[in-house]
């Protein structure tokens, strides 16, 4: 519904300077400019002429407003809605300065919080008003208190006017926010788009639900008191960003928190900003608190720390300041505690060569949990500025750092509400990470190089020392995918699985959805002594050929599908002759290679050559004096998730473990789908063949019957593909 006050709204004389203008006319109907001047000359005379312009002002005719609303609502050119109020925001605004425009909203601010129509109050009544809802002046007593009695008595109908063509005050301001310009304020470039906006609250919600019952809730049920959530509140220690605001017509449950502006600071645009954002959340009925200390994050209970940089208080802010801010943010968070920080990429996730110390204090405290390129188009006065997102936790200290491990996405060129749910899974995987020294599920040996058992669907998940201590923290060619997880809410293998001839595999359903593998890495397992990289040999050109005896050559050819596995060999004798310590693979031995594009190859059997630079990935057997392992490693598993990384960051590619009591099933399983692949891809090959073969045979005249199929094609069941 649209708000109305019902109470009659007053037009100030209007001036031959203050008339619409073409433009404003066609703001004003909702059409382009070329369609106002259609209007003028279709309707030139007649009942229905268009009105003439009240006068020739600097090159450009001027139109009286009431004329045109009339006109506009006599030809059904109003669409219903309210062209009376609608036209007096329209063009220049009666009070056209910054002081003007911070005037408008406060007086908005006091209506939507007091119903009173701004039109029926002179200076000194706005004032008592004021001081009613604002006595510890922290959005708008001030800005009223200092204003003229011929400002208030002037843009009163201009605030009554907003209001009453809006749907609601929240609507109203917004409107105002987008008229800034015409009081003579610059554009503000720091606004984040929807979308980012969206996404932050998301990954809110999803960290203040384990602060709200934690162990503050426990431990005011062990005092006696109720069980039930903790609040968590939202603080924004700048004070103005966006990422405070109501989305979606929903306010943050449990309220936010903001500084204060005092007197000291004057109108600093700090203050300014900051009592703006203020008006805001109040218009929107947000419930907002004022920050404990009056600077930085001092709330001593559960809350989410949210900020954007730049923003409106400091639009200019380079990246040695903004560091410093998140410093300050990271200092001051305690356990219970979590901050989300945006900010340009290039201070937040590139590389920073000039002060690239001015980061380290976060990097080495263990307090990043997740560092995200955004997608362009997350700043919305700046749409091609690169922008990144950290999320940060209370500080681990440099011993525990070694252990703590970071999800990074670079998520260019991904649709961010797309990928929403599984960003924000990947993060809380991370945020509930824990150090090994504190894992007491499994013997001290196992808990090397062991992660969380959270399947990273979009995010990478590194140690946070391996991401310290390279140049960009999101290098730019690693680029998140979406991996496919469900189709209509049924998991993809039920989807898939009825489709597959010749392939029957049994699944029994976990009673408790609980994760038993793990995730680590190809470095991790290496450190761990779970795995081994084995380099391949520099053979010689005269080595391999085909046609000889001998183990098979496996290179850069044959992983890449240039050549088929097994057509290259070499004789044993030469290949000892000249590599007198040369290894031959194991079964199960993952073979793979980077370049010209990253692949991988089971070798099953064993006893193979592998060239250079194709490398090997082996897996280690457990040491005779230690008890198996809980996880265990798959060889063709390996491959897959090789195949799903990088070919720069192979090393740092996700591991999937299985656990050892499915491992076995798991395998079989495995084999038998990759041997019925095998086969098709065969038969494959071999349908293409024979289609090349009669095609050509017709041709040439060497065949002049030919057979049908003992299964003839029923062409309309055909699938509808197009082919050989």
């Amino acid at each position: 519904m649209r708000h109305a006050y019902g109470y009659a709204m007053s037009t100030p004389t209007e001036t031959a300077a203050e008339g619409l203008t073409l433009a404003e006319v066609a703001d004003l109907a909702a059409v382009r400019r070329p369609v106002v001047t259609m209007w003028r000359k279709r309707y030139a005379t007649g009942d229905q002429a268009f009105p003439v312009p009240l006068a020739h002002v600097r090159g450009m005719d001027r139109f009286d407003r009431r004329a045109v609303v009339a006109w506009l609502q006599a030809t059904g050119r109003d669409d219903g809605r309210r062209l009376a109020e609608e036209a007096v925001t329209i063009g220049e605004p009666p009070l056209p300065t910054p002081d003007g425009y911070v005037l408008a909203q406060a007086l908005l601010a006091l209506a939507a919080l007091t119903g009173e129509p701004i039109v029926a109050l002179d200076q000194e009544d706005a004032a008592d008003l004021a001081a009613e809802v604002d006595g510890d002046d922290v959005a708008l007593r001030r800005d009223i208190e200092d204003a003229s009695n011929g400002d208030v008595l002037a843009l009163g109908p201009y605030v009554d006017a907003l209001l009453d063509c809006s749907y609601g005050p929240t609507d109203a301001m917004d409107r105002l926010t987008t008229l800034a310009p015409r009081f003579g304020l610059a554009p503000d470039t720091s606004g984040l788009s929807l979308d980012v906006r969206r996404f932050v609250r998301r990954l809110a919600e999803a960290l203040a639900e384990p602060l709200r019952y934690g162990p503050a809730s426990d431990a005011r049920a062990a005092a006696g008191g109720p069980r039930g959530s903790t609040p968590c509140p939202l603080i924004d220690p700048t004070g103005c960003s966006d990422l405070t605001w109501s989305i979606d017509d929903h306010d943050w449950p449990d309220g936010v928190v903001l500084p204060v502006s005092t007197s000291a600071l004057g109108d600093r645009g700090e203050a300014r900003a900051s009592r703006a954002t203020w008006r805001r959340l109040w218009v929107s009925g947000a419930s907002v608190s004022p920050l404990p200390g009056g600077d930085g994050v001092t709330d001593p209970g559960p809350c989410i720390v949210v900020a954007a940089f730049p923003h409106p208080g400091d639009p200019a802010s380079d990246p040695g300041e903004t560091l410093e801010a998140v410093d300050a943010i990271v200092r001051g968070l305690r356990a219970d505690q979590c901050a989300i920080v945006v900010g340009p990429a290039e201070t937040l996730v590139d590389a920073l060569p000039a002060i690239k110390d001015g980061r380290d204090y976060v990097l080495r405290s263990g307090a990043l949990r997740a560092a995200l390129r955004l997608p362009v188009g997350a700043r919305t006065g700046m749409p091609h500025a690169h922008m990144a997102l950290w999320v940060l936790g209370a500080a681990q200290g440099e011993q525990r750092a070694a252990h703590r491990r970071t999800a990074v996405a670079d998520l260019a060129g991904l649709v961010l509400a797309e990928v929403t749910d599984d960003v924000v899974a990947d993060v809380l995987a991370a945020i509930d990470d824990r150090a090994p020294e504190g894992r007491d599920e499994a013997p001290e040996r196992h808990q090397v190089g062991h992660s969380w058992s959270h399947i990273y669907r979009v995010a990478r998940y590194e140690l946070t020392s391996d991401v310290r201590d390279r140049a960009a923290l999101v290098p730019r060619h690693v680029r998140a995918t979406t991996r496919p997880r469900a189709v209509g809410g049924v998991p993809l293998v039920d989807v898939v699985r009825p489709d597959l001839r010749g392939i029957s595999i049994e699944l029994e359903r976990g009673r408790h959805a609980r994760p038993r593998g793990a995730v680590s890495t190809v470095a991790e397992l290496v450190t761990a002594k779970r795995l081994r990289v084995v380099k391949g040999l520099r053979l010689a050109t005269h080595l391999a050929s085909p046609g000889v005896i001998g183990p098979t050559v496996v290179g850069t050819a044959e992983l890449s599908g240039v050549d088929c596995v097994g057509r290259r060999r070499v004789e044993l004798l030469a290949l000892t002759a000249a590599h007198p310590r040369a290894q031959l693979t194991n079964p199960g031995d993952v073979v793979f290679v980077t370049a010209p594009r990253l692949a991988a190859w089971v070798d099953a059997q064993g006893g193979s050559v592998v060239e250079y630079p194709a490398r090997v990935l082996r897996i280690l057997p457990d040491p005779d004096d230690k008890p198996p392992r809980p996880q265990r490693l798959l060889p063709r598993v390996i491959a897959a998730d090789l195949l799903r990384g990088t070919p720069r960051a192979w090393q740092s590619t996700p591991i999937r473990l299985i656990p050892i009591e499915a491992a076995d099933a798991l395998g079989r399983a495995l084999d038998t789908a990759h041997y019925a692949r095998e086969e098709a891809l065969a038969r494959a090959r071999d349908l293409e063949l024979l289609t090349n073969s009669l095609a050509d045979g017709v041709v040439a005249g060497e065949f002049t019957t030919l057979l049908t199929s003992t299964a003839p094609v029923d062409i309309d069941q055909a699938p509808d593909q197009e082919g050989h």
